[in-house]
Formats: structure tokens, sequence, C-alpha cells
């Protein structure tokens, strides 16, 4: 950018009543130097200022978003029914698998291999004891 470049858009901004105090004391500087500045009476009879405010005034700026707002919109949906579809996808893909491990009897070897074996005890059963009766006949002494 050429250095007057930068005073032309402080000209402007200075009629248009943006520019600070410090560019617009700057920009008379380089007025008092720049001889074509100097000869812009607009900016210093408020000319151009006039005309500024005029067409400020009557400025209707009317953005056109539809279609930024519509694609925005599109492609909300679309990440939607994207996800929508990969959680479906995983959810079939874990039925299958559960459905498959069900089938094999997986969970009742793992139900079996995990239930703790009882721990062995003495033998609960009493002992019997059979005695036998026999009377005898009393014993005479031998005379």
């Amino acid at each position: 950018m050429r250095s007057h470049d930068y005073f032309e858009g402080l000209c402007g901004a200075i009629a248009l009543g943006e520019a600070t105090r410090y560019e617009r004391a700057l920009f008379l500087l380089h007025a008092r130097r720049c001889s074509l500045c100097a000869q812009d009476t607009a900016v210093r009879d408020g000319e151009l200022r006039a005309l500024a405010r005029e067409v400020r005034g009557s400025e209707r700026w009317q953005p056109t978003v539809r279609q930024t707002v519509s694609v925005r919109i599109q492609e909300g949906q679309a990440r939607g029914r994207r996800r929508t579809m990969q959680a479906l996808g995983y959810a079939c893909t874990a039925s299958l698998l559960l459905n498959f491990v069900c089938s094999i009897g997986f969970p009742q070897r793992l139900i079996a291999a995990l239930t703790p074996l009882p721990q062995p005890q003495l033998s609960s059963v009493p002992l019997r004891v059979i005695a036998d009766v026999v009377v005898h006949a009393p014993r005479v002494p031998a005379r």
C-alpha cells in the first residue's frame, strides 16, 4: 500500500465521521505537505460530510441469508441422519454378536465357570455301631 493510499482512506473516514482525533490530526499534517490533499476542499468545507449523512440515512441494506441458512440447516439434518444411521448400525452389530454368543451357550458355560464349587466337608452321616446283644446263660459253678 502506498503511503498516499492510507491518507485517502483517512480522508474517507473523516468524511464519514468515523476517524479518531489522532487520525484527523494526522491527516491535517499530511494535507499541509501534500498539494493533492490540500486542494481537496470537500473535506474541509463539509460538503462530503453532508452528502455522506444524506446517503447514510437513505441506505437500506437487506442481506440475502436465505441460501446460507438453508445450507446450514441441510448440513445439520444430514449430520443428524448420519449419526442416527451410525447408531443403528452399531446397535444391529451388537445385537447380532450377542445373539451369536448366546446361541453357542457361552453364558451358561460362563456362569458354570464362575460359580464357586462347594467346599469339601467331612461326612455328616453318623457312624452306626451295631451291637449284637447276646444273652448268655448264667454260669453255674462246677461242683
